[in-house]
């Protein structure tokens, strides 16, 4: 084999051992330190999420106690005029989607409405509504109402010796984390406590009261998803991973506070992460520097292997005069 052709694989083979070495470690040592960087943005973005959440419930719930304060001061006069109750229904209808107000009253050992705005029928049995008897403000999850058929919330607060329940739209905090993006396609979604998708910018999802614990029919599609829900509605916070929809994702949440351990999660596609995004970076410029150094090993090998040859040729012809010397003095 001629000296050139050496020189080239010498060149190319020690560079591709040099820009192997240099991604490998630029890769495990970026990523390390994207995935430390990820987590916390991940979780401060959580963080802060929740805390509109919990403020948006908790601003809820004093509009709702506001409205039964209100009706108490007029039921005080006399009695309770369903001009008012629709007044302030509508004065909060807009940023809290109220679509009905229901007051209950004590009868006997059960409740009876004494006055209904909007036609909905909160069941008495509502977990929300046994609590507003013992003086508690509490919101419930989603359930469809058996009057209209439609997918609400449910707050329950005290009003003296009566309750007032508010029937809140299904979709309300749908429309709150609907517009929030991480990334390109990273999204917020809110459960509650059994894993029930109650916000989500995919309405059905909710509408559909979407729950991956409780499929009847378990698909290999939803198994990884499944097993974080899972693992999420057991732990107060967390960040995790699973395969949804054919892309790996990472997901962070944490409980919203002053709910029944309702839950905000932010979900978003590993592929989408400075973390691939940065390993595609190091990849191309490891390419590009092969690229460069086969390039190199062709224009320099001749500079190198010229000496080289030039060196061999003359150690041949003076082997050739050796061995003639040699032949002459025989």
């Amino acid at each position: 084999m001629k000296v050139r052709p050496k020189v080239i694989l010498i060149i190319i083979f020690t560079v591709l051992v040099i820009t192997s070495l240099s991604v490998g470690v630029g890769i495990f040592i970026t990523q390390r330190k994207l995935l430390e960087t990820i987590r916390g943005d991940l979780r401060l973005t959580c963080e802060i999420t929740e805390e509109h959440l919990a403020g948006t419930i908790g601003a809820l719930k004093d509009t709702i106690t506001f409205i039964a304060d209100e009706l108490r001061f007029q039921a005080s006069g006399g009695t309770i005029r369903m001009g008012e109750i629709e007044r302030l229904a509508e004065q909060s209808a807009e940023r809290f989607h109220i679509l009905g107000l229901t007051i209950f009253e004590r009868d006997g050992a059960g409740a009876r409405v004494l006055a209904n705005y909007g036609g909905y029928a909160p069941p008495p049995d509502l977990e929300c509504i046994a609590l507003a008897w013992k003086g508690e403000s509490h919101i419930s999850t989603t359930q469809y109402d058996e009057a209209k058929g439609d997918l609400v919330f449910r707050v329950g607060v005290p009003m003296g010796e009566r309750i007032l329940v508010a029937t809140i739209s299904g979709i309300f905090l749908s429309r709150i984390v609907t517009n929030f993006r991480l990334w390109k396609t990273g999204n917020v979604f809110v459960t509650d406590k059994d894993g029930t998708m109650i916000g989500h910018f995919r309405d059905w999802m909710v509408l559909e009261r979407t729950n991956y614990i409780t499929l009847e029919r378990i698909e290999p599609r939803t198994v990884s998803i499944r097993r974080f829900i899972e693992h999420m509605v057991q732990t107060e916070q967390g960040i995790g991973y699973y395969r949804f929809l054919g892309d790996d994702r990472v997901g962070v949440y944490t409980t919203i506070r002053g709910t029944d351990r309702w839950y905000v999660g932010i979900a978003a596609p590993v592929s989408e992460s400075p973390v691939t995004q940065a390993r595609v970076i190091l990849l191309i410029t490891g390419l590009v520097a092969l690229g460069l150094g086969v390039l190199a090993a062709f224009i320099f090998a001749g500079q190198i292997a010229g000496p080289i040859e030039k060196t061999v040729l003359q150690n041949q012809d003076l082997a050739q005069l050796i061995d003639a010397a040699e032949a002459a003095n025989r």
